[in-house]
């Protein structure tokens, strides 16, 4: 302050801090994006930017499978390609708005077709990112191939002629003696089942 004509008087300034407060933002979310993605790391399949509804392939995902870099107009756009099949246009819509709409992590299972591959079962799972404010704006996407494990489970609890076997028994279970693993099972108790190594 400073005094004109004995009178005390202020002199104001103002700054456009707008650009600051955007990268201010924008690092608040990338520092998530980091923590989320160091729990995640090899298992990222995709990112979702919910402020444009664009979806960006993992570049390991874009070399192995050819698929596009970015996917806009989301999620429309993964039925409209064929990538998800129509009959499981609810369960991935109600992934994609639940998590934009506040939930911190949805799942869902999904049958997909990429092409030049087979169906695919896979399990998917979204886990939002905050900005500064607590409002989800981005989210961090992992898949799961779960084909080996439906088709198992299919087999075991089907009730055709031949698989009742599978149904009439009080346990029935499906090895992947390959890698030395319960795939899929009637009865929980294969969840404490351990194979060992020969």
């Amino acid at each position: 302050s400073s005094f004109e004509n004995g009178k005390p008087c202020y002199v104001c300034t103002f700054s456009d801090i707008t650009y600051l407060k955007t990268l201010e933002t924008e690092l608040q979310v990338n520092q998530n994006i980091l923590a989320c993605s160091a729990s995640f790391a090899s298992r990222i399949s995709f990112y979702v930017d919910f402020t444009t509804d664009t979806l960006t392939n993992h570049n390991v995902f874009v070399n192995k499978y050819n698929l596009p870099e970015t996917i806009t107009d989301m999620p429309s756009k993964l039925i409209s390609t064929g990538m998800v099949y129509e009959e499981f246009k609810e369960e991935l819509f109600s992934l994609y708005y639940k998590v934009k709409n506040g939930s911190p992590e949805e799942c869902v299972v999904l049958k997909i077709f990429i092409h030049g591959l087979r169906p695919s079962w896979v399990r998917v799972t979204l886990h939002g990112i905050e900005d500064s404010s607590g409002k989800i704006i981005k989210a961090i996407g992992i898949i799961d191939d779960i084909s080996e494990q439906v088709i198992a489970e299919d087999i075991i609890l089907g009730d055709s002629g031949n698989r009742k076997i599978f149904t009439d028994s009080f346990f029935a279970c499906m090895i992947n003696l390959s890698q030395c693993r319960v795939i899929a099972s009637k009865n929980d108790c294969t969840d404490i089942i351990k194979i060992p190594e020969q």
